[in-house]
């Protein structure tokens, strides 16, 4: 395989501040060797466990927001702090990345995450994001 990502990845990376999952790779066409490699050389950078920056150096507050959501798997929302924070309502970035994620499921928060859960969370633009995760 070439070191190209196919065309479907890079536009999903692009949508989510170059940050993909290793599902969302190997869904693509693209093999677990490969995805190995391009962390080996250090074309991509792990984040999370299963979650890779698709470019090397500092990660903006954008990658790390969508890091957490993804780690964080289906259903998971920015919300408390980070949610006023990306809709101005505050005017500093929040210190931990909150994400809400459904009742049911539970995450071990990495680093710099805090999870909380909810039996009431309404779904919008995340809908999306459930089907390619």
């Amino acid at each position: 395989m070439s070191g190209e990502i196919p065309r479907s990845l890079r536009e999903q990376a692009r949508w989510q501040a170059g940050v993909i999952t290793r599902k969302q790779a190997l869904d693509s066409g693209i093999t677990l060797n490969a995805v190995r490699w391009k962390l080996k050389t250090g074309a991509w950078q792990q984040v999370y466990p299963g979650v890779y920056a698709t470019f090397t150096g500092q990660l903006t507050r954008d990658a790390q927001l969508w890091a957490a959501l993804l780690v964080s798997g289906p259903g998971a929302q920015l919300s408390h702090e980070t949610a006023a924070e990306i809709h101005h309502l505050i005017d500093r970035q929040s210190p931990l990345i909150h994400v809400t994620i459904p009742a049911e499921r539970r995450v071990r928060p990495p680093s710099g995450v805090a999870i909380h859960t909810s039996s009431h969370l309404v779904m919008g633009w995340r809908e999306d994001l459930d089907e390619i995760m």
